[in-house]
């Protein structure tokens, strides 16, 4: 039986010691006033779902494929946060799966023909669990904007700006007693956010859930490395339609 041992990002626990696994909460998500927040916004998966991922290559680094390998091109990024429901209460062991493009745009997946290079270093896919605060977190690359046709080298050169796809990563979160929620995250910034039709269906008040503005990186980050707090709200198997602002 093959073995095989990764770096794996831990989920922060108050009795955590060492710097390199603490990560501050973000805020919770009820207001100054105690109300309750809208649930995170539904959005498409996409046609890009990885087909084939082995368990023991998934954790919540997708920068290097395996201990020892290259680091994986592009800008790194930390995407980190809270699972709460819609009163702010934390949902602990929630599942947590991303997917997205690598730095250039390019999905490792047969139906992306985008005439774009593949990261070899790259994973392309993570799986992580929130902790007994709900909190999660992720190392990865910024991935670039890419237009869904081979017209359009880093997407770039598509003839219909609403063609291109703004740099985005899928999230699937699901738990027993709670809707599975599939969505995206967005770069606070992208030009393509303004065209895109999928980020324009969304209400005004919901893209502000989705769209997140980079922060600054935490001591333990990797240098030069940016940090954006995406926190999700998921709603409960049994909470009546309308409820939270859903």
């Amino acid at each position: 039986m093959r073995v095989v041992l990764h770096r794996v990002l831990m989920a922060p626990t108050p009795d955590s010691v060492s710097s390199e696994k603490t990560y501050p909460a973000p805020a919770v998500c009820v207001d100054s006033k105690g109300r309750d927040t809208p649930f995170t916004p539904v959005q498409t998966s996409g046609p890009f779902y990885p087909l084939h991922m082995s368990h023991e290559d998934v954790d919540n680094d997708l920068t290097i494929t395996h201990r020892g390998a290259p680091r994986a091109l592009g800008q790194v990024i930390y995407i980190r946060g809270r699972v709460t429901d819609h009163a702010g209460r934390p949902v602990a062991g929630a599942r947590i799966e991303v997917w997205q493009a690598c730095a250039s745009g390019k999905y490792n997946h047969p139906g992306d023909d985008n005439p774009l290079p593949l990261d070899p270093n790259f994973k392309y896919f993570g799986r992580a669990s929130s902790d007994e605060h709900g909190r999660y977190v992720f190392k990865s690359v910024k991935p670039s904007a890419y237009a869904p046709s081979p017209e359009g080298e880093y997407g770039y050169l598509a003839k219909d700006p609403a063609e291109v796809r703004p740099a985005h990563v899928h999230f699937k979160v699901y738990k027993d007693g709670y809707k599975t929620l599939i969505t995206q995250m967005y770069f606070e910034g992208d030009p393509f956010l303004k065209t895109d039709r999928i980020v324009q269906a969304l209400a005004p008040e919901k893209r502000g859930l989705v769209i997140i503005a980079a922060e600054w990186p935490q001591p333990q980050d990797e240098p030069a490395s940016h940090s954006y707090a995406f926190n999700i709200v998921m709603e409960q198997q049994d909470m009546p339609d309308g409820a939270a602002g859903a």
